[in-house]
């Protein structure tokens, strides 16, 4: 199969955001005098967007209302502190220059709030690169939900078997599966080698240049 679209998740796949968003939580949690974690902890909270980070970062049993009341704390915290430390990885934009130079279709699909995505993807790599940026927004349910990805396939007027889905943790490998997209998998990012075997990933990318040699685009 030759693949002509490839659609990336962001944070962990594209972006190390980890001390960040480790950072920004634990803030949250100060404010309301909680414990906080370190950041290796978070790698497994992150993932099914900021609304369920808060909530499994909150102690067991938290009211629905401050769980939501925390999520608005977390945006407006973070909306200061999103670019402390985030930044690309290494290989990222060579990658992402040599798919584009072969007219390959590039997308993000996260389940990060969409203005914060766009505005990281705007201050990392610009306007350029990618057909479409779908973050966390109403009338969507988060990923594994595939209604995301199939919406930027049909706007790219391609069917989901020609485009691949890459991601790093157990949600991105579902969510590809779930769109009948092909789900490859990298190992730089938050999650390990078996989760995301055990959820899918037909493919696992250890450095990013070996997208180009163990994918066949067309």
């Amino acid at each position: 199969m030759l693949y002509k679209a490839a659609i990336f998740d962001l944070d962990g796949t594209l972006i190390n955001s980890l001390d960040d968003l480790a950072n920004t939580a634990n803030l949250v949690l100060q404010k309301y005098g909680f414990s906080t974690y370190e950041t290796a902890a978070y790698k497994k909270m992150v993932g099914n967007g900021i609304h369920k980070l808060m909530e499994r970062a909150l102690p067991q049993g938290t009211e629905k209302k401050l769980i939501d009341k925390a999520f608005d704390e977390f945006l407006a915290f973070y909306a200061e502190h999103q670019f402390d430390y985030t930044a690309p990885y290494e290989g990222i934009r060579e990658m992402l220059e040599l798919l584009k130079k072969r007219q390959i279709k590039l997308a993000i699909c996260t389940n990060k709030e969409e203005k914060a995505a766009q505005k990281i993807v705007e201050r990392f790599f610009g306007r350029d690169y990618f057909f479409a940026i779908s973050g966390d927004k109403p009338g969507f349910l988060p990923k594994p939900d595939p209604k995301k990805v199939l919406s930027i396939a049909a706007q790219m007027n391609l069917s989901p078997e020609e485009i691949i889905y890459v991601g790093d943790s157990d949600v991105d490998m579902k969510t590809g599966l779930n769109a009948k997209m092909l789900p490859v998998g990298v190992l730089w990012g938050f999650r390990s080698r078996e989760e995301l075997l055990a959820n899918g990933a037909a493919i696992l990318l250890e450095k990013p240049s070996e997208m180009l040699q163990k994918i066949q685009f067309k």
